[in-house]
């Protein structure tokens, strides 16, 4: 085989291989959003999301609540800490404290900033007192 025909098929190889890629996994692969609008808010992994009031509006003064299906995963009486961000771009620093109310029962008052870019798709990720991420929820923001 000739040097130039072994460059001629690495080269289509390679080719193949980036196609392959960029078809499998899209640089504009978006999270699935959950409704956080409807009743009961989103459920992932035993755990409840909600935020209220709704619709859930940017820039509004916001209460977010989580419910822990199995509330043994938490050790008794310690908060949870709700982290906000946005697939793919950093929003900063937006944590706020879900005091314990009750038995799997938490809650915490904060505001979703508006995107600057326009974008409206958030992510919320639940947290424990050792930063170990329960759940994270993405949501679209008016």
């Amino acid at each position: 085989m000739s040097k130039r025909n072994l460059i001629s098929i690495i080269s289509a190889v390679v080719v193949v291989l980036i196609v392959l890629v960029v078809w499998l996994y899209p640089s504009d692969r978006a999270p699935r959003a959950c409704d956080i609008n409807k009743d009961g808010g989103c459920t992932l992994n035993g755990i409840t999301f909600k935020v209220e009031p709704v619709p859930v509006t940017a820039m509004k003064d916001s209460v977010f609540r989580v419910t822990v299906a199995d509330p043994s995963l938490i050790p008794q009486g310690t908060d949870l800490a709700l982290h906000l961000g946005m697939p793919g771009m950093d929003m900063g620093i937006n944590r706020f404290r879900l005091k314990h109310i009750g038995s799997g029962l938490y809650s915490g008052k904060g505001v979703i900033p508006r995107c600057p870019s326009g974008r409206t798709l958030w992510s919320a990720t639940i947290l424990d007192i050792s930063a170990r991420e329960l759940a994270i929820f993405y949501f679209d923001v008016k």
